[in-house]
């Protein structure tokens, strides 16, 4: 999700991994002479904020170079 502001000089970006913390990893593997079984159970959910601004510029303006 994000939202543009400040006259579109500024974006904030928020971002969820793990939304509800269910996600896993299992694995078993059966080989001739050997067996695995792996269970990976990921930290948790995750949140994350991205506050871009761009100076002098606005989202619209899509070259980086100055004119």
């Amino acid at each position: 999700m994000s939202h543009d502001f400040l006259g579109d000089s500024a974006t904030l970006t928020m971002n969820v991994n793990n939304v509800f913390n269910s996600r896993d990893n299992k694995r078993f593997i059966q080989g001739e002479n050997y067996t695995v079984n792996q269970s990976t159970i990921w930290s948790g959910r995750r949140v994350s904020a991205t506050l871009t601004y761009r100076f002098n510029r606005k989202k619209s303006d899509r070259d980086r170079m100055p004119d």
